[in-house]
């Protein structure tokens, strides 16, 4: 998908034509090519319906956004373990909203799911997991969308206990964006500290005069210059990282071309020499060397939570170790901010003396005032993302059922070598709990076997300990329960574990991929052309793989009229009775007027 208009395959249509391609007459304009692409999506739609009629478990994504004409878009998606033990996240629809009241998006989410097969029935049989953002108009406790979808679920298909065992999750890679918001309001320097990062890279990002004259100053320094992105561009955490990264690397350039701005009289040159005081003083490169440390740990788990397979049962364990290791940051600072200790012992940071006067005060302070600060800044951002995290994940999300998951972490198993009976009793309670959660969607078989088989679940698992979670329990299930069919009645636990999803980062990478389909110049485009064109971009197959077969079945018989091929109508024949295969199937280059 190169995100070409349909306007230009007739000009595309003559340049094969001028190849030597035989395409006739006929279906070689815009509409045609809508169709073609509606047939291709039409494929990957059904494929996607097919493999969600046969799983028992199914978990729902859900994000809202506006598009380049202003319209709320609503995109949900799904994630599912195959029938033969594949975990797939597949894009269900987008849909655009007619109201973007908490109603509205509900109706926006059952009718994407309606579109790749999923009714209410089948939701209120087989829903496990909704995971949204935290805004209120999804998670509100009296009139969200998500409790709206879990009332219509247990009154209209009497989907009892419901309220329990559809798991929801608030984006755990939103939530720690949230968290770092909330630390950067506790600590009053950060304000300061993020308003100079952002005057500088405004400074340079929206002049190009500017970043040529820093391209020309980097190179007579023989220094490499790293881009100062727009300030969109450092939302998420791991952006941020890379923001402040860059302000580091490109120092003495930025430095060097601050004071050349500042010399001036306008307005700029007042806001050049203010950010050039702070970006020299002693308290703004400490925090800016802890704050690399800082925001290098939240994204790394950020960055593990939007990974496609990431799994609900990490999350403890996950925000544990990283509140651990803010706590070993009060006694022990990260190596960035130890490299500055160490850099800085002559009062100068890469040749340029750091300031240490304070603002509307004639006299220098003495370092140890600045370092007294700096510690100051460093324990209340420690101190607060330590509590937030607490509130946010380990009180919110630490609940049943979401903390009984972590029974599933085989890190966190005793050793069965040393500690053979803590082995053989670990997690027989949270599997009980489990079972009584979700036994709505439990046979009696497994109700009353799943607790026994725990325990050769976990010697067949303690074999593969060495493996990353999500590999082993692919492994596990892609075996399924007629190899091992000691595990039978315990697998649909593990089923729903790996459906219940931990993050929307699906979601906020196809809102990306929307925005290069539905561009400024393309803000008339068809909702059903824009759901088309994301439901092959996302999950279509690529160039080289790509079969057309079911495609042009598809094609030939989803139309209101008839087709023509070869100068005839094509006989009427109903879809399902059709086989395909490649003798069935005509050339494209046959297919004329």
């Amino acid at each position: 998908m190169e995100g070409e208009p349909f306007s230009k395959f007739a000009s595309f249509c003559q340049l094969q034509s001028k190849n030597g391609l035989s395409l006739g007459t006929n279906y070689l304009n815009r509409n045609a090519c809508a169709t073609f692409v509606q047939s291709i999506a039409n494929v990957v739609k059904e494929n996607t319906a097919s493999e969600l009629e046969k799983c028992r478990f199914v978990s729902v994504l859900s994000d809202g956004s506006t598009d380049s004409a202003i319209t709320e878009q609503e995109i949900v998606y799904v994630r599912y373990v195959t029938d033969d033990g594949v975990l797939k996240t597949r894009l269900a629809d987008i849909v655009d909203l007619e109201h973007g009241h908490a109603k509205g998006v509900k109706d926006g989410i059952f009718q994407g799911l309606s579109s790749v097969g999923l009714s209410k029935e089948d939701l209120s049989r087989k829903l496990v997991g909704i995971n949204t953002d935290g805004a209120s108009v999804n998670l509100g406790k009296k009139g969200g969308a998500v409790k709206l979808i879990i009332d219509e679920l247990k009154e209209e298909y009497n989907a009892v206990g419901c309220e329990q065992y559809i798991t929801v999750v608030h984006c755990i890679a939103h939530n720690l964006e949230l968290a770092v918001c909330d630390t950067k309001k506790e600590c009053n320097y950060l304000k300061n500290f993020e308003d100079v990062l952002k005057g500088i890279f405004k400074l340079f990002y929206y002049s190009p005069k500017r970043r040529r004259e820093l391209y020309v100053i980097a190179e007579n320094l023989d220094k490499e210059l790293k881009h100062y992105g727009g300030i969109k561009e450092v939302r998420w955490v791991a952006s941020q990282h890379r923001a402040l990264k860059s302000l580091l690397d490109n120092f003495e350039v930025t430095v060097v071309h601050l004071g050349e701005i500042a010399s001036g009289k306008d307005e700029s040159s007042a806001k050049a020499r203010n950010n050039l005081a702070e970006l020299k003083s002693r308290r703004f490169l400490k925090m800016l060397h802890f704050m690399i440390d800082f925001t290098d740990l939240v994204s790394e788990v950020s960055k593990a939570f939007q990974m496609k397979k990431s799994l609900i049962s990490e999350l403890k364990r996950r925000i544990e170790t990283l509140r651990e290791k803010f706590l070993k940051m009060k006694s022990k600072k990260g190596p960035m901010f130890e490299k500055i200790l160490e850099e800085s012992k002559e009062g100068k940071f890469r040749g340029e003396e750091m300031r240490t006067e304070k603002r509307g005060r004639p006299k220098q302070t003495q370092h140890g005032d600045d370092d007294d600060n700096v510690n100051k800044d460093i324990d209340c951002v420690l101190d607060s993302i330590y509590i937030d995290l607490q509130e946010r994940f380990i009180k919110h999300l630490g609940g049943e059922p979401h903390s009984l998951f972590t029974v599933f972490d085989f890190r966190k198993w005793p050793n069965y070598e040393t500690q053979p009976d803590e082995f053989r009793e670990y997690g027989d309670a949270e599997i009980q709990k489990l079972v009584k959660v979700y036994s709505p969607l439990l046979t009696d078989e497994e109700k009353t076997k799943a607790v026994d088989e725990w325990l050769d679940l976990k010697m067949y698992m303690k074999d593969l300990v060495n493996q990353s979670l999500i590999d082993a329990y692919e492994f596990l299930v892609c075996s399924g329960p007629d190899r091992e069919s000691n595990l039978t009645n315990i697998f649909p636990l593990v089923n729903i574990m790996l459906t219940v999803s931990p993050s929307t980062a699906d979601c906020e990478s196809s809102f990306s991929r929307m925005n290069r389909l539905k561009t400024n110049l393309k803000t008339s485009m068809n909702q059903d052309t824009l759901s088309n064109l994301l439901q092959i971009n996302i999950d279509g197959p690529s160039f080289e793989e790509f079969e057309p077969q079911k495609s042009i079945i598809n094609w030939l018989h989803c139309g209101k009229g008839i087709r023509h091929v070869h100068g005839h109508k094509c006989p009427e024949l109903k879809p399902e009775k059709v086989t395909v295969s490649e003798e069935t199937v005509t050339p494209v280059d046959e297919i004329h007027d």
